[in-house]
């Protein structure tokens, strides 16, 4: 076997890249005044979101003990993370 063939037939040396872990954050759309938001609370059963002034504008409907809230949507409990 000629060493040319060889060379000929040798796969180029591919650099293995390194993918971060961090998410990337996605501009969301608030599901009650349709503005964009860098932050949403977002509900993890049916992905209802809420931006925050949203939030403060109607915690008092939402939850009962300011640790978590209830999605209008779906009804699932969800943490407020202040615990």
């Amino acid at each position: 076997m000629n060493t040319k063939d060889c060379a000929d037939k040798a796969e180029p040396v591919k650099k293995h890249v390194r993918k971060s872990k961090r998410r990337v954050p996605k501009d969301l759309i608030c599901d009650v005044c349709s503005k964009k938001n860098s932050f949403s609370w977002q509900c993890r059963k049916c992905g209802y979101t809420m931006c925050q002034q949203c939030m403060n504008e109607n915690i008092w409907g939402l939850s009962c003990n300011g640790i978590t809230w209830a999605c209008p949507e779906c009804g699932e409990r969800n943490d407020l993370g202040n615990q």
